[in-house]
């Protein structure tokens, strides 16, 4: 690369032979933007590695680990770049040609640390539909803990751009946590400046059987949550975890019925430790 990149993007895969080349091409043909791309493999064992060898491009790094998760793979990725902006990719989702540009350019414009957009979310089979996300640009800190908290702004990931010196500053991705890192993150960020969202479905995320998110039992998407919650307890004492912990039941037993799971049903609809976990 003879150019320093203005924006880093980091893609963690973990078996992804079958998208990752389409989440590469549309980060390495982002218009108007000079970008670099971090591959951090997460231990596959499908080809993933070989296929990456195919692609001749100075703007794509390689960088294997044992499988940690997609939070250790995203701040290997960062640790690893050189951007004064950061960027994620899931290995099976992509990007419209503009996204970096008028990611970059909205921030520059409104002096941002941090900045999301929509989600057009394809799933095989079904039309395609958009997300919009709330305005969180002239909302105080409180405001956005609180709707990220809630619900309200998903499928961030994929979506985000945050300045290096800001990640840096809120210590990246929490790598205790396996889900709801996202906005775990973006709760810290909220802390050290501005963000805002585009009003743009920029981003397309496609629900695939080989995604992070897909490959959860709801046991195991309970107990991690109840994980988030603890944090989030911890460092916005001022939120109704109660409640967010009784969405959270709710939501895995709907997993759990999905996958005919009454004894998981069970567990989560009488178990009585997450009184402990968030400490009250």
């Amino acid at each position: 690369m003879t150019e320093s990149p203005q924006i880093s993007v980091i893609v963690p895969c973990y078996n992804s032979a079958d998208t990752i080349l389409r989440s590469l091409q549309s980060a390495l043909s982002q218009r108007g933007v000079t970008v670099e791309v971090v591959v951090v493999d997460d231990g596959s064992s499908d080809g993933t590695a070989e296929i990456l060898k195919e692609i001749n491009d100075d703007r794509l790094r390689y960088v294997f680990q044992q499988n940690s998760g997609p939070s250790v793979a995203r701040n290997k990725g960062v640790s690893a770049s050189s951007g004064d902006y950061v960027a994620f990719l899931d290995a099976d989702d992509e990007w419209h040609q503009h996204k970096l540009l008028k990611q970059f350019e909205y921030m520059s414009q409104h002096d941002l640390v941090a900045s999301i957009c929509d989600v057009e979310e394809q799933v095989p089979g079904s039309p395609a539909t958009v997300y919009r996300k709330p305005q969180l640009r002239d909302k105080r800190e409180e405001e956005i803990v609180d709707l990220i908290y809630r619900g309200k702004v998903t499928r961030n990931t994929p979506t985000m751009m945050i300045k290096r010196s800001a990640f840096t500053n809120v210590s990246g991705f929490d790598e205790s946590l396996r889900n709801r890192e996202d906005h775990h993150l973006l709760c810290k960020l909220a802390s050290v400046g501005r963000m805002g969202t585009l009003p743009e479905p920029l981003t397309i995320r496609h629900v695939v059987m080989s995604s992070y998110s897909r490959s959860y039992n709801a046991l195991r998407y309970y107990s991690d949550t109840l994980l988030f919650h603890k944090k989030m307890h911890t460092t916005f004492p001022y939120l109704d975890v109660v409640s967010g912990v009784r969405r959270t039941k709710v939501q895995s037993v709907k997993r759990a019925l999905r996958s005919y799971s009454i004894s998981s049903v069970l567990k989560i609809v009488f178990d009585r430790t997450w009184k402990k976990v968030i400490e009250l």
